[in-house]
């Protein structure tokens, strides 16, 4: 996250003790280490939320695909089922058309 070494960690701990003095310093370390990791834990946080809302975006995505894939064959299963009718429809009305042979 920041690029900070050893060095610059001693410089500000050294800044600190002078600044501050050795009896506030501890304290100011311990709030400054809580919040450093509160706010590590709400990216955390974030950070999950932000996955479960991607991985839920993505199967609303996959679902209407899928019900748009299930609708045309739908649909095509209609068009074939009306064909067949109607061809049985036409044998149908043929047959009865046909006049009877006397014997």
């Amino acid at each position: 996250m920041f690029d900070i070494g050893f060095w610059e960690l001693l410089l500000i701990a050294a800044l600190g003790l002078m600044v501050l003095g050795p009896e506030r310093l501890p304290r100011v370390a311990r709030t400054l280490g809580l919040w450093a990791g509160r706010a590590r834990a709400y990216v955390r946080q974030l950070s999950a939320e932000l996955d479960r809302e991607m991985q839920a975006e993505d199967l609303r995505r996959r679902l209407e695909e899928s019900q748009s894939a299930i609708g045309k064959a739908t649909d095509e299963l209609k068009s074939v089922f009306e064909e067949q009718g109607s061809e049985t429809s036409v044998a149908e009305g043929s047959a009865k058309a046909k006049p009877s042979n006397p014997s």
